[in-house]
């Protein structure tokens, strides 16, 4: 996602970052003391990720932060406790926090409107937003040859 940002960057795009806050602390502590982290120009966010608080080595689990971060079909929330991998957990959206960052990018007079998003294929809640923004929304997934080549064999 990164390299592709970066492509997009030096075509003339402006370009601002959405992470997770798990993933954006990894991003800072990996890039050092440098607040461009290696690219000039790119504006940093991060969202909330409503996974509960662990330490910053730690490896994250991928399918407990795909629970946090879903939301049910037409925006409407779960707003409630669900059992999930042995253990009730409030449903959480992205959504929220993404639409008000969304929305200070678009009221900032020196910024150009967001006309675009990119997500990973993942954070699916980023269709809501660009739906109601009336923009586009390119789900981008990268994987590698081995993970190709499972999705391919899948029964459809």
């Amino acid at each position: 996602m990164m390299q592709l940002a970066k492509l997009l960057h030096a075509r003339g795009f402006h370009i601002t970052f959405v992470n997770n806050e798990y993933n954006h602390k990894r991003l800072l502590k990996s890039r050092g003391p440098d607040p461009s982290m290696g690219v000039q120009g790119f504006v940093y966010e991060s969202i909330p990720d409503g996974v509960p608080p662990i330490e910053i080595e730690a490896t994250q689990s991928i399918p407990e932060l795909c629970y946090y971060t879903s939301f049910v079909d037409n925006g409407e929330y779960f707003y409630g406790y669900l059992f999930f991998f042995g253990k009730s957990a409030k449903w959480f959206s992205c959504l929220d926090p993404f639409g008000e960052i969304v929305a200070r990018l678009n009221s900032t007079e020196d910024l150009p409107p967001v006309s675009c998003v990119i997500s990973d294929g993942v954070m699916n809640f980023t269709q809501t937003l660009a739906d109601e923004l009336g923009i586009p929304r390119v789900a981008f997934w990268t994987t590698s040859a081995c993970g190709l080549w499972a999705y391919l064999l899948y029964p459809p």
